[in-house]
């Protein structure tokens, strides 16, 4: 139960993150700054699984994980078995391209975890000009963003994922439906229209009401739990997360990490605000 969109332009790219769990989950760590080998990570933490769903490097790198519950989970497995699909996003945090990414995620045991769908964005082959916010062609944002499936049977490349996509495992189509159309309709086919503003509004948004249908999503047993917004340029990564569901908290954590093509002694600067 996620929903995840993203847009770039040449300054870089955004990536928006809606987590929605159950409401007796155990409340996740804000984003911190880990050294991973000679890399350095931002991301929340899941506490129970001790992975994330979501992850940013000083490569300009960011991961993110939604659970694909239509897929088919190995039987013969039980759920104690079955490993964290957050520790494959903190197994991967630290590629430093698209590449190896791909390369690293193939040699996974996948039948180890439950079905997911995993989104990787990169600038390695963007031209940056952080003068500009001139939106990207679509041959152009494809090169930086790649999108895999794991169904529980078979593993394969969505190359058709486009913003935003969507996890639910409460009536899907329904789900999946009216959240894509209220994307459409704020955002349109005209990329010119696209901005963090926008997005942030329909990340907290409550179309057409309050309930299990809307981006900001409200059940009797769950809820949109945080909100992830990552924006990744040529000198660093910024990481804001909101703690709560975004239509109500204010407790927001914001985490600047330098690139490390630019300053590789940087180890991360950390603040929040209540």
């Amino acid at each position: 139960m996620c929903t995840l969109s993203w847009y770039s332009d040449k300054s870089g790219y955004h990536v928006f993150f809606n987590r929605d769990e159950q409401r007796s989950r155990q409340a996740a760590r804000p984003p911190e700054v880990v050294k991973h080998d000679d890399c350095k990570v931002v991301m929340p933490v899941d506490p129970v699984g001790r992975g994330s769903w979501l992850a940013a490097n000083d490569f300009g790198l960011t991961i993110a994980l939604i659970n694909y519950y239509q897929g088919t989970v190995d039987k013969s497995k039980t759920a104690e078995q079955l490993r964290s699909r957050g520790e494959i996003v903190k197994k991967l945090s630290n590629c430093e391209s698209l590449d190896e990414f791909t390369q690293r995620l193939r040699l996974l045991t996948l039948g180890d975890y439950a079905p997911f769908t995993l989104v990787c964005f990169d600038t390695s082959s963007m031209a940056l000009d952080e003068n500009t916010i001139e939106t990207l062609s679509d041959e152009k944002k494809a090169k930086h963003v790649k999108a895999y499936r794991w169904d529980g049977r078979s593993f394969q490349e969505i190359s058709s994922a486009a913003s935003p996509l969507i996890s639910s495992g409460f009536e899907l189509e329904k789900v999946s439906a009216n959240r894509a159309q209220h994307f459409a309709e704020q955002i349109g086919l005209n990329d010119d229209v696209c901005g963090v503003s926008i997005h942030r509004q329909l990340h907290g948004s409550h179309l057409p009401d309050k309930s299990a249908y809307s981006i900001c999503m409200h059940r009797d047993d769950a809820k949109t739990v945080s909100f992830s917004h990552v924006q990744v340029s040529k000198d660093h990564t910024i990481f804001e997360y909101t703690d709560g569901s975004p239509c109500e908290s204010k407790k927001v954590h914001v985490v600047r990490l330098d690139r490390q093509s630019n300053n590789s002694s940087n180890l991360g600067q950390k603040s929040a605000v209540a």
